[in-house]
């Protein structure tokens, strides 16, 4: 439960990143942000959608999700909205890698994360067994991914 709990706190804080990125007109629209970065376009990272391979019903079943779920988070938006003065903060705390600022940051958009994660168990219902598969070692992955990532970043523990 703790590893969902943490997993979804980055996911929410990543579309947090995503999402003020996509609001500051100022911001060039290349990829900067290194592989770990992703842009998320719909629901589930592009590569993801392709490799499930929908069926021509499933793809319409998950355009229709994303298209009611970027309605739902633009609403989201509008209901917290986000400073130019918070909009910096995220932005010194993502740099200098302060951990509680940004954590306090992904606790404004958990909401959102909800509501995405709500959306995908929904389109994940529509899957086949084997799709479903595909989607969780996704999900383990991205886990093993982030881990990584984090441990790259912890100070070297002593024993």
């Amino acid at each position: 439960m703790k590893k969902w709990t943490l997993l979804l706190t980055i996911a929410v804080a990543l579309t947090a990143i995503a999402a003020v990125r996509a609001e500051d007109k100022e911001q060039p629209k290349k990829h900067e942000g290194g592989p770990h970065q992703m842009r998320m376009e719909g629901l589930l990272p592009p590569m993801l959608v392709e490799k499930l391979n929908l069926t021509a019903d499933q793809k319409a079943k998950y355009d229709e999700s994303c298209a009611a779920f970027k309605k739902d988070a633009e609403q989201y938006k509008k209901d917290h909205p986000i400073s130019d003065a918070d909009r910096e903060a995220m932005k010194k705390a993502r740099e200098s890698g302060d951990k509680e600022a940004m954590k306090k940051f992904a606790e404004t958009f958990k909401g959102l994360g909800e509501i995405r994660k709500g959306y995908i168990e929904k389109f994940e219902a529509t899957l086949t067994d084997e799709q479903k598969k595909t989607m969780a070692d996704a999900r383990e992955n991205m886990k093993k991914h982030v881990g990584a990532a984090r441990g790259a970043h912890k100070p070297a523990e002593s024993k």
